[in-house]
């Protein structure tokens, strides 16, 4: 991809290993990262810069895996560090924030971190940063206890308690039949069969 190429450009002898490996995981993880990014920014501009800043960082990094599967953990985890930051400075914007000045952003592409992927997308665009963050981490991408307490900087036991949380949360925010269950009344359903 060109866009990889303008990263190594603009920094023409990386400091961090084989840049060949880092375009590799670019090519091939650049689209999830930047969903990570977006499901915690809820903002599209700034997870497709979130994942850019990620990339740059971690091609100037001394000590950054090269192996790919190490090196996309690797860029998980900053750009978990990176949204926090940006989470930061947003709550800062908000306090200045200008009246009747929309809030949401619409992304272009159709990947939203909540409005148009269903209840359930809706739902855990509503959940509180960490857990939202141990929600994709755990079931989007599928990584482990160990890994997700890793990447975010946490203990296994902290990823487990935000797991649990947020999967109570998400079961009073969604019902079944918003899932499309059949079968799961939902609480308060007294039905007799």
């Amino acid at each position: 991809m060109r866009n990889i190429d303008l990263v190594t450009e603009a920094v023409p002898e990386p400091v961090s290993g084989d840049h060949r490996v880092l375009a590799a995981v670019y090519r091939d993880k650049a689209v999830v990262l930047r969903r990570v990014a977006l499901a915690t920014t809820r903002d599209p501009e700034a997870a497709g810069d979130v994942v850019q800043e990620a990339f740059i960082r971690t091609l100037r990094a001394r000590g950054a895996p090269s192996e790919p599967d190490e090196l996309f953990f690797y860029l998980v985890r900053v750009v978990v560090n990176l949204t926090r930051s940006h989470a930061a400075k947003a709550a800062r914007r908000s306090a200045r924030r200008i009246p009747g000045r929309p809030t949401e952003v619409r992304d272009p592409s159709g990947d939203q971190a909540s409005g148009e992927g269903g209840p359930l997308a809706d739902a855990v665009a509503r959940l509180p940063r960490r857990q939202r963050e141990v929600v994709f981490l755990r079931f989007w991408l599928d990584l482990t206890v160990e890994q997700t307490a890793r990447t975010m900087g946490i203990s296994a036991g902290a990823v487990k308690t935000h797991s649990s949380r947020a999967m109570d949360n998400l079961r009073e925010l969604v019902e079944p039949r918003d899932l499309g269950e059949p079968g799961r009344p939902s609480r308060g359903d007294d039905h007799e069969h």
